[in-house]
């Protein structure tokens, strides 16, 4: 837990970061995270057990506490209250806390949306750049999307799962994705939260999700377009502006492999989000974001630049990940510029 009232130097200091709660992994598999945060078992039991809610709701009244007094000497004593905001955690992490499967092979495995990859609109390709476009001679109010949850919708849906019987119970759970009806993160237990908008933490939603992913269907198609994979491979080991203790690995010839015109949607970049972040940020996410020609030339066809090419969604993605930070109330360790002139995929072979 970090304290968003101290000043910004000190909110992620290694000394300044609290653990909220530890516990051995088969006790959360065994019990679940309502049991460790909240002392409430899959039943719905409520046990009086020191736990992380019951703390909350005491700093949520107040607790005086007495701090040294580095003005006039001495201590002095204060009235201290705190409230959670959220918490930002990995894709598994943050459906251990709430309802849902935490795999992403469930067929509804976002707890942001009622996504479900078992209907036939789950199938058809779409854009995250434009809406999607009616067919023919359809009224647009025929174009559907997914849905975004609320709070109010997930508590009444748990609500109603734990009123009903064993085999109605079982079928609500499956057409809301749910694989819990009593969960850590529910206003209910902890004053305040807010299942519906828990954010996933960017280090694995862009470097180790999307960025990875993305690059790797974007290399797939360039390849096919004739780039020259041993050229890209020469260009990073020629580019001189990643931090001396981060190593970029060549491109893999799996790359390449895909079916019927199309990536293998497994298809990854093989490196750590370390080497990703910087891989796709380091040094030249301005120069990404603001002028793609002059960054990706001339190794990539202008054409392929441009919306709604690949090269455009990736290069909308890498400015996305470079921007939250900075938009963000959290202090984060600044990208600096590169050299003058410097350019990983202008490098020559």
């Amino acid at each position: 837990m970090a304290i968003g009232s101290v000043p910004a130097e000190q909110r992620f200091g290694p000394k300044d970061i609290f653990l909220v709660a530890l516990a051995r992994t088969q006790v959360y598999k065994k019990h679940g995270m309502a049991r460790v945060l909240c002392g409430v078992d899959k039943e719905g039991v409520q046990h009086d057990e020191p736990c992380y809610a019951r703390d909350m709701a005491e700093l949520d009244k107040g607790v005086w506490i007495e701090f040294p007094d580095d003005v006039h000497g001495g201590t002095m004593t204060r009235l201290v209250f705190l409230w959670d905001i959220t918490f930002a955690a990995d894709m598994l992490g943050k459906q251990s806390l709430l309802p849902f499967y935490e795999s992403p092979s469930a067929h509804k495995f976002c707890g942001a949306c009622d996504y479900d990859s078992t209907t036939e609109m789950a199938k058809v390709p779409f854009s995250f750049l434009r809406r999607p476009t009616p067919r023919p001679g359809a009224p647009k109010s025929q174009v559907k999307g997914y849905t975004q949850r609320t709070t109010a919708e997930l508590v009444a849906m748990a609500k109603a799962m734990r009123q009903a019987g064993p085999k109605e119970r079982e079928r609500l759970m499956k057409a809301a994705g749910f694989n819990k009806i009593y969960y850590a993160w529910d206003p209910e237990y902890i004053e305040g939260a807010d299942p519906a908008s828990v954010p996933t933490d960017l280090l694995h939603l862009f470097p180790d999700g999307l960025l990875r992913s993305e690059a790797a269907w974007l290399f797939f198609i360039l390849f096919a377009l004739g780039l020259d994979i041993d050229r890209v491979n020469a260009a990073i080991r020629g580019y001189r502006g990643f931090p001396k203790d981060t190593r970029i690995p060549n491109l893999h010839a799996k790359l390449k492999e895909g079916k019927a015109g199309r990536p293998r949607s497994a298809g990854t970049l093989r490196m750590t989000g370390s080497q990703v972040m910087h891989f796709t940020l380091h040094r030249f996410a301005d120069a990404l974001a603001m002028q793609p020609a002059a960054c990706l030339s001339p190794m990539i066809p202008p054409i392929l630049l441009y919306p709604p090419s690949p090269t455009h969604s990736w290069c909308l993605s890498a400015a996305a990940s470079r921007s939250l930070p900075r938009c963000s109330r959290l202090r984060c360790s600044p990208i600096q510029p590169g050299p003058a002139g410097a350019s990983l995929w202008s490098s020559s072979p």
